[in-house]
């Protein structure tokens, strides 16, 4: 019988997809004027008229993130669930078996 080999690749990629969403949702705060992460005033405003135009096509990023993320919670929890009931139910049936390894 083969193993299950199971790696936390998924809540590495949900840690990861909520990382991205937050730098979509605070991107304008660095390309505000008075933010002063840019230095030179040419950069500033060329930062600020970008993040300014652009406001519709990351509004539909961000809402596809978070959509992505919420499915992707739901998968972990759903894997969580189901590897916690595969316990129990080993658990239970070698328990019933009286077997002594384990």
């Amino acid at each position: 019988m083969a193993d299950l080999i199971v790696s936390a690749d998924l809540d590495h990629v949900n840690a990861d997809l909520k990382d991205i969403s937050a730098e979509f949702q605070h991107a304008q705060d660095n390309a505000d004027p008075g933010a002063g992460v840019w230095g030179q005033r040419d950069v500033t405003k060329a930062m600020h008229d970008f993040a300014h135009n652009w406001y519709v096509h990351r509004d539909k990023i961000q809402g596809r993130l978070s959509s992505l993320s919420g499915r992707v919670d739901k998968a972990c929890t759903t894997w969580a669930e189901g590897e916690k009931q595969l316990a129990e139910q080993i658990g239970a049936e070698h328990t019933e078996t009286g077997s002594a390894d384990a």
